[in-house]
């Protein structure tokens, strides 16, 4: 069954929890407007900020975006993918829940 990026995301983060994985989401979805989008761009919200920053003890921060099947990066996402890798993090996207899983996995965030 195909899942929305929402449902992956509280799918994948009721696991996090579970697991006891420090994560949190940068709420930086959906559309803002006036006077609100610059004081957000002021106080750090950037559009293309992966969905999930997930920090793990002596592993590395992921920064995960979910997508959908089928779909695509932003440019802004991109963007960041690539500040995210020059600065020696990792940066995934993973387009289901069990792509999700398999990155957690081959991160050593579960077994």
């Amino acid at each position: 069954m195909k899942m929305n990026e929402t449902k992956i995301q509280k799918q994948l983060v009721k696991i996090l929890i579970a697991a006891g994985i420090t994560h949190f989401h940068p709420a930086n979805e959906g559309k803002k407007r006036g006077r609100t989008v610059g004081q957000l761009k002021y106080m750090g919200v950037y559009p293309g900020v992966p969905d999930l920053i997930i920090i793990g003890y002596r592993l590395p921060v992921l920064f995960l975006e979910l997508k959908a099947e089928g779909g695509r990066l932003s440019k802004d996402q991109v963007d960041w993918q690539g500040k995210i890798e020059r600065a020696g993090h990792v940066w995934r996207a993973a387009y289901c829940l069990d792509e999700a899983l398999g990155v957690l996995k081959e991160l050593g965030y579960l077994k």
